[in-house]
C-alpha cells in the first residue's frame, strides 16, 4: 500500500487522500493532453497555413475545457486535501486517549458510499466521529447548516452547506448494519454521533443542537466528552467485545 510522509513518519494514505490524489492526477493528465494539442497546433501553423482555422477552433475548445473543467477539479482537490489533513489531525488527538479506548480510522464498508473518519470504542460506549476542516464562521441551527461568506465588496452573506449532522447520523446506520452482520448482540446499542470542526480558523455558532448528534470545534472538547461519557442504559462493553470489534473493524479500515 502507498505511503505519504507525515511529521517525519510514514503514514498510509487515507481514503480521502486517495480522492485528492485522483483529482490531482486527472488535472495533470488533462493539462498534458492540452500541451500536446498546442504543440501540434504550432506545428501545423508552421507547415500548413490552411490549418489555421482548424487550429483556432481547437484552441477555443481547449480554452473552454480549461475554464470549465479545471476550477471544479481544483476545488475538489483542495476539499479532499484539507479533509485528509484534518482527519490526520484528529487521529493524532484520539491517540491521546487511554488504552481503555481503541480507535479505528478511515473505515469503508462495502455497502457504504463514503468513509467513516473515526470510530472510538471503550467500555463506556461507541463514538462515531466525522471530521470537518471548514474555516470561517459555521452556523448550526439543528440539522440546517450555513457558512458566512464575504463578497468582493467586503459584505457578508450566508451560504447553505451540506448537513454534517445528517451525514454522521447516516454513518451510524451503516455501523449498525455492520453490527447486525457480525455482532448481532450489539445491533441495538447506542452510537454517539459526533461532528468535530478541527480547523483552528473555524468559528462555530450553535443556535440549536442537531438531533442525536454532538458538535465540537475544539479537539480537546471532543477528547473530554469521550473520556467523561457515562452510559445511561447500555451495559458496559467487555474487554473481549472491544477487542473483537477492533479486529473486525480493522478489516474495513483503508489505512
Amino acid at each position: 500500500m502507498p505511503y505519504v510522509a507525515e511529521g517525519g513518519k510514514m503514514a498510509k494514505i487515507t481514503y480521502t487522500q486517495k480522492l485528492a490524489n485522483k483529482q490531482l492526477c486527472s488535472m495533470i493528465i488533462i493539462f498534458s493532453i492540452l500541451l500536446l494539442i498546442f504543440f501540434f497546433i504550432g506545428f501545423f501553423f508552421a507547415v500548413y497555413s490552411y490549418y489555421v482555422i482548424l487550429g483556432m477552433l481547437i484552441i477555443l475548445i481547449a480554452e473552454v475545457a480549461m475554464y470549465s473543467i479545471f476550477p471544479k477539479r481544483i476545488s475538489n482537490y483542495k476539499r479532499y486535501y484539507h479533509g485528509a489533513k484534518g482527519e490526520r489531525h484528529i487521529k493524532s488527538y484520539l491517540g491521546k486517549l487511554e488504552d481503555s479506548h481503541i480507535v479505528v480510522n478511515d473505515i469503508k464498508f462495502p455497502w457504504s458510499k463514503g468513509n467513516i473518519d473515526h470510530i472510538v470504542i471503550g467500555r463506556n460506549g461507541i463514538f462515531l466521529i466525522e471530521t470537518k476542516s471548514h474555516e470561517g464562521t459555521i452556523i448550526c441551527n439543528g440539522d440546517d447548516w450555513e457558512k458566512k461568506k464575504k463578497t468582493k465588496g467586503g459584505g457578508a452573506y450566508l451560504n447553505v452547506i451540506g448537513s454534517p449532522s445528517r451525514q454522521v447520523r447516516g454513518y451510524t446506520y451503516e455501523l449498525k448494519a455492520f453490527f447486525r452482520e457480525y455482532f448481532p448482540k450489539l445491533s441495538n446499542r447506542w452510537i454517539n454521533a459526533i461532528v468535530i470542526f478541527e480547523n483552528e480558523k473555524a468559528k462555530l455558532e450553535k443556535k440549536n443542537e442537531p438531533k442525536e448528534c454532538k458538535v465540537f470545534d475544539k479537539p480537546e472538547e471532543l477528547i473530554n466528552f469521550i473520556r467523561d461519557y457515562k452510559l445511561e442504559s447500555d451495559i458496559e462493553l467487555s474487554k473481549e467485545e472491544i477487542y473483537d470489534l477492533k479486529k473486525k473493524l480493522e478489516d474495513f479500515s483503508q489505512t
